[in-house]
């Protein structure tokens, strides 16, 4: 009995885990949702940017946003590293070193992650 109810506990411990890691999510995609709409940004689905990528699309901008020892760790080849932290008062102090690195083309198809 004890190690059935031991089971129960873990299953119970993952299932609420998973649950709360869906609610985040689906906060997190709303939220960047809104952040798109307010910016004039097109989010893109994610086949049509493999497409883009598989293809070698020459207006696609790959931006790796993690650590230093993230990115020394290995990265999307091709990509651009910019470490951004994700609260909202550092991308207001980074945003012009950001806008720099981006580049004036206003066109291109922007990757963060």
């Amino acid at each position: 009995m004890r190690s059935f109810l031991s089971l129960l506990t873990v299953v119970l411990m993952t299932w609420s885990a998973a649950c709360f890691a869906a609610a985040a999510s689906e906060a997190e995609l709303a939220a960047v949702q809104q952040e798109a709409r307010r910016g004039g940004y097109r989010l893109m689905a994610l086949d049509q940017l493999w497409e883009k990528y598989r293809d070698g699309e020459t207006d696609l901008l790959i931006i790796d946003t993690r650590e230093d020892w993230e990115y020394r760790t290995g990265s999307i080849e091709g990509a651009v590293h910019f470490f951004m932290e994700s609260s909202w008062i550092s991308r207001l102090i980074q945003r012009g070193a950001l806008a720099q690195a981006l580049g004036p083309n206003k066109e291109r198809v922007l990757v963060f992650y």
